[in-house]
Order: C-alpha cells, then sequence, then structure tokens
C-alpha cells in the first residue's frame, strides 16, 4: 500500500466528517441566528411602528356583480 491510497482514505474520512459536522451545526446556528437576532428586531419593529389607524383585515368587501364579459377578459 502506498502514500496515496491512505491519503486517500483519510481524505473520504475527513471529508465525510465535514459533511455530517455540515448537517448538525448549520440548522443549530441558522436557529440561534434567528431567535436571538431577527425576533427581536421583528418585536421592536412592532412595537415602535403602530398605527393609530390599525385594519382588522386587508380584505375589502367588494359590491359588483359579474358578467360573462369579466369572466372572458379577466385582465
Amino acid at each position: 500500500m502506498n502514500w496515496i491510497h491512505i491519503y486517500k482514505k483519510i481524505r473520504t474520512v475527513w471529508i465525510r466528517f465535514g459533511n455530517l459536522l455540515n448537517k448538525i451545526t448549520s440548522p443549530i446556528l441558522l436557529g440561534i441566528t434567528y431567535f436571538l437576532i431577527l425576533t427581536p428586531i421583528a418585536w421592536l419593529y412592532r412595537l415602535f411602528n403602530r398605527t393609530e389607524e390599525e385594519q382588522d383585515s386587508t380584505m375589502n368587501e367588494r359590491v359588483k356583480t359579474y358578467s360573462k364579459e369579466d369572466f372572458i377578459h379577466p385582465w
């Protein structure tokens, strides 16, 4: 067995170990970032950017009778 085969085995183990660490640490770091940085920023934004006339809903009631032409040319 020569050095190239030993190097390839060590490299393969090292790459697999790195991929395993990537699958474990990436979700943990992203979760920590979300809950410790983005969530408080969103709370502060909502706290300081309130309007006096907040609407209950963004849906508006339309009173219109639709005809056949409305469905033939919708835009």
